[in-house]
């Protein structure tokens, strides 16, 4: 979301329906002649995919390097090394970490519900504290999160509660 924030400056009069990727036109200018985008429109698609994907690599690069857009700088920043695909996962992922039900999740990617099922385990990553707290679900011990991954008795007690 905070590239999408980042993209949405550039475009103060935005609206809902226009394209993350919009069309520009490209020229050289300046002493030292670097190309530069104008005449920037974000109720068209740019022309190439490929090309809108490169270009948001390379400003994603620049941009974890510290360096604002349309800054000239003598080093040679190479473009971030990342799939589409990368971002789906991480999309996913963190969806399911923030809690959102997975069958939101499964609409606003598209999955079926045979995929959700795969899916489900291929992108659901629990922490230690997740996957205690749904063993302490059904023991009802209340161990506090944190706690030691070994017994919820205490050291000094001899004696276990067991709830059938």
């Amino acid at each position: 979301m905070a590239a999408l924030g980042f993209w949405a400056t550039d475009f103060p009069d935005r609206k809902a329906m226009h394209y993350v990727f919009p069309a520009e036109r490209y020229g050289a200018a300046g002493d030292k002649f670097s190309p530069k985008a104008y005449d920037v429109d974000p109720s068209k698609p740019i022309g190439s995919i490929e090309q809108a994907w490169e270009a948001a690599k390379l400003l994603a690069a620049r941009i974890l390097k510290g360096i604002l857009a349309g800054v000239e700088t003598e080093e040679e920043i190479p473009p971030l090394v990342c799939r589409f695909h990368d971002l789906r996962h991480t999309t996913v992922s963190r969806m399911l970490n923030a809690g959102t039900p997975l069958a939101k999740i499964a609409k606003i990617v598209g999955w079926s519900a045979s995929t959700m099922v795969r899916m489900a385990k291929r992108y659901g990553h629990f922490s230690l504290d997740e996957l205690r707290g749904a063993v302490e679900s059904i023991n009802g011990t209340g161990i506090e999160v944190g706690s030691p991954v070994n017994s919820p008795v205490s050291v000094n007690s001899s004696v276990v509660n067991r709830h059938n």
